[in-house]
């Protein structure tokens, strides 16, 4: 029996061959923007709050050391949380491929 395809239809094996030519199956660098973003803004914010001794930080209210510790703990959090993420994503990646 042939293939028989329809009036304006494109057949199947040239659809495959157009998906695996414009669609890009390589999602692992938009997925991994998010924690690297996320740590980098971390990061600035650790960075100004180090260097300027809490002072950029008037603008939030409080100028403690108390705060500044806080804060770099939770610079720490999620420093950690983004690595592990980014750890994630790439082992789900190398599982798919």
């Amino acid at each position: 029996m042939t293939d028989f395809t329809p009036i304006g239809r494109i057949p199947n094996g040239e659809i495959d061959a157009l998906f695996n030519e414009y669609g890009s199956d390589e999602w692992l660098p938009d997925a991994l923007k998010g924690p690297f973003y996320l740590a980098v803004f971390a990061s600035v914010v650790a960075i100004l709050a180090w260097v300027t001794h809490g002072y950029c930080l008037i603008v939030l209210g409080v100028e403690t050391p108390e705060f500044i510790f806080s804060l770099m703990c939770v610079w720490l959090a999620v420093i950690a949380y983004s690595a592990s993420e980014m750890r994630r994503l790439f082992r789900l990646r190398m599982r798919e491929a």
